[in-house]
């Protein structure tokens, strides 16, 4: 029973800790840049540079710094030309990293496309713009 009792808790600690992170969180652990998108095997890849550990200036000057959080996943969805981003983060621990692996977007078609960071809220903050060559 005690087992039982102790992985009850265990999850709901972890589970309760993964958080869509807004803008302004982003902004004070240094910011969010977007690189040029480019082909893999998979499909097209966009690279997402961000560090929550609020060690790194990405775009900004960080304001504060985090070491026990990680970035579980960079959510990605898109609506015709436009492709939004949300980042979730959970505790960290083993294996885990302060960094935003490149995102897989797919064999989505070319053309230009806009890149928005949706809050939990769900408004959208313009990140820039991107193209993907035929």
């Amino acid at each position: 029973m005690k087992l039982i009792i102790s992985i009850f808790f265990a999850f709901l600690i972890v589970g309760c800790t993964v958080e869509h992170k807004d803008w302004a969180f982003i902004q004070s652990v240094g910011g969010m840049s977007i690189g040029k998108p480019y082909r893999a095997e998979k499909g097209i890849m966009l690279p997402v540079n961000c560090d929550i550990s609020g060690l790194r200036t990405i775009t900004v000057r960080p304001q504060m710094m985090n070491s026990g959080m990680s970035v579980k996943e960079i959510r990605s969805e898109r609506i015709d030309n436009v492709i939004s981003l949300s980042l979730i983060t959970s505790v960290a621990g083993q294996g885990r990293k302060s960094t935003c692996d490149d995102l897989l977007l797919g064999n989505i078609p070319s053309g230009k496309y806009s890149i928005v960071y949706k809050e939990p809220n769900g408004s959208f903050i313009q990140i820039t713009e991107i193209e993907i060559a035929p």
